[in-house]
């Protein structure tokens, strides 16, 4: 059957469509998954009409052919790079500190 892997944290990857059998795993879902995204399963969440998926058959969850799951990834796979503020109003805020703590 096919199901849907929509991906809400990640506007690069938008949604997929998997291959899966119902006697198959949500573990096994999370290996495909890492294998053909790039994503550690243990940074993957997959959600079904609002609740998380834990190990189980893919029948145990009622997914059928068509269904629509949610993946979320977590922050340590985003794809907004963290980066230090730089800019003109923190600059002068470090000098303006750096001189009140210098006085006497």
């Amino acid at each position: 059957m096919l199901i849907h892997i929509k991906v809400l944290n990640n506007p690069a990857l938008a949604e997929i469509q998997l291959k899966v059998s119902p006697l198959d795993t949500i573990q096994e879902l999370k290996s495909r998954l890492s294998a053909q995204l790039n994503i550690p399963i243990n940074e993957q969440k997959i959600v079904l009409k609002g609740k998380p998926l834990h190990d189980g058959l893919i029948r145990d969850y009622q997914i059928v052919d068509g269904s629509k799951l949610h993946l979320i990834v977590s922050t340590q796979h985003s794809t907004i790079p963290s980066k230090p503020v730089n800019n003109a109003f923190t600059n002068e805020l470090h000098t303006l500190a750096s001189k009140w703590i210098q006085s006497p």
